[in-house]
């Protein structure tokens, strides 16, 4: 199961160009969260590959994954390639952003929670 913080999600997303998206991530549910873990770790292990049969990068996983979550349909991101850097808030200055998912939340849950069947469809389309 993947586990990343809010702040990796939202610069992922940044990058990417979906500042809409990262400024919902920023203050989702605990729920939301978890669907973002869950659908970012099954496009990382059932998801599209690249070329030479690697998964995709994580950051484009879960910005791909948040997008589904907070738009309830599977899309490609803003931009192609994501631009690396890019304004965040320094570490420990919100410990909202640093949170991490509920490890026994998760286990309870499952790996993919969030998956959904359009979801999986689609992503099985682009491999």
């Amino acid at each position: 199961m993947l586990s990343t913080t809010r702040r990796l999600i939202v610069k992922s997303l940044i990058e990417y160009q979906e500042t809409e998206t990262a400024d919902w991530a920023s203050a989702c549910s605990d729920d939301e969260f978890l669907r973002i873990c869950g659908a970012a770790d099954w496009l990382l292990h059932k998801g599209p590959t690249t070329p030479s049969g690697a998964s995709m990068m994580c950051a484009k996983a879960i910005a791909l994954a948040a997008v589904f979550v907070r738009e309830n349909e599977p899309r490609q991101l803003a931009k192609k390639r994501r631009k690396t850097g890019g304004d965040m808030p320094a570490s420990g200055a919100d410990p909202i952003l640093d949170q991490r998912p509920d490890f026994w939340k998760q286990l309870e849950l499952g790996d993919h929670h969030g998956v959904t069947e359009t979801f999986s469809s689609y992503w099985k389309r682009k491999a």
